[in-house]
């Protein structure tokens, strides 16, 4: 039986308020979490309707680099952390398993929670909603750091995805994105899921060679009983560089 390691997350700005970032091209990406909290962790948040603040885009994306930057360094300056170089994590890419799954975050409509059973750690994401219902956001999603979107921008992509149906609501479908520039809401790309653990994998080719910003994005169908995928490893592989 898998226990609860942590309790499942709802964002909100340090204020209280849901802070979101409105986009009429539908690109934009939810500032709840990454503003309101830097990963899962041993609490849980009462995510309420609250007044909400729109950004332009020439504010949302440099604020929101910002912030998960600040994020990123915060928690790493906790432990041991031993420095990749470009080349380095061009070679060995990025892979979220085990604890490093805590990183984490979680948009309007989501929740995650980091469980375990047996040897096997992973997380549990359900929906209450559509990408395209409210407030807009990458989901449940990783946030790549300075370093990584230096090295790993002008490639083309793959990810792997390890994930299965999450009992007792187990979605038949999962959908998943990565916004980088240019890369919006029609971009989702959802993929049927069975009760066992099995990889999905896609490549991609994004437009732009220049990454202010990387979000990894995962969102389950939404179904009211059937609304929750279980994601034990995610991995980010560079491929050769793209003609910018």
């Amino acid at each position: 039986m898998a226990t609860l390691n942590t309790l499942q997350m709802a964002k909100l700005s340090p204020s209280g308020s849901q802070l979101s970032h409105s986009n009429p091209a539908c690109s934009s990406i939810d500032l709840t979490g990454v503003a309101g909290q830097t990963t899962a962790s041993s609490r849980s948040i009462a995510n309420h309707g609250q007044s909400m603040i729109s950004l332009p885009d020439w504010a949302f994306y440099p604020l929101a680099s910002l912030i998960a930057g600040g994020m990123i360094a915060g928690a790493l300056s906790f432990g041991d952390v031993t420095h990749r170089a470009p080349e380095e994590i061009r070679a060995e890419g990025l892979a979220y398993e085990g604890d490093s799954l805590n990183a984490i975050t979680t948009g309007n409509g989501l929740t995650a929670e980091l469980l375990t059973e047996g040897d096997t750690t992973f997380l549990r994401v359900s929906a209450v909603r559509g990408p395209l219902d409210g407030i807009q956001s990458a989901g449940a999603f990783f946030t790549l750091s300075p370093d990584e979107l230096s090295a790993l921008e002008g490639h083309r992509v793959r990810f792997t995805f390890r994930v299965r149906q999450a009992a007792p609501a187990p979605a038949d479908g999962v959908r998943f994105n990565f916004f980088v520039p240019n890369v919006g809401q029609d971009s989702w790309q959802r993929h049927t899921v069975s009760d066992e653990y099995g990889e999905i994998i896609f490549d991609l080719s994004p437009q732009s060679c220049d990454w202010a910003h990387g979000y990894i994005g995962i969102w389950p169908d939404w179904d009211n009983d059937r609304n929750a995928v279980d994601i034990a490893r995610v991995t980010l592989t560079a491929l050769e560089p793209l003609e910018c």
